[in-house]
């Protein structure tokens, strides 16, 4: 009979390098007023950010009003200070 039971010790399969979000060393924290651009929604402007829950308000000229999580929103700042 044959086993079909996942065996660790006998596995080829190396472990994957832990992912690590990192941020560019120019790059700048986003703050309420900056001007953003997001590849789907288009060009918006950063109208508050939730730092309690990681989430950033975008009116976008486009579609409106989103919230958006930080951490996958890859949001390019177009205008604003570096601060």
């Amino acid at each position: 009979e044959d086993d079909y039971q996942y065996d660790a010790g006998n596995s080829d399969y190396d472990e994957l390098p832990e992912f690590r979000h990192e941020e560019s060393q120019d790059s700048c924290k986003l703050v309420s007023g900056d001007i953003v651009q997001h590849e789907i929604f288009g060009r918006g402007r950063v109208i508050k950010i939730a730092p309690s829950s990681d989430t950033v308000h975008v009116d976008f000229n486009r579609v409106g009003m989103k919230k958006l999580a930080l951490e996958y929103a890859n949001l390019e700042k177009v205008e604003g200070s570096c601060r």
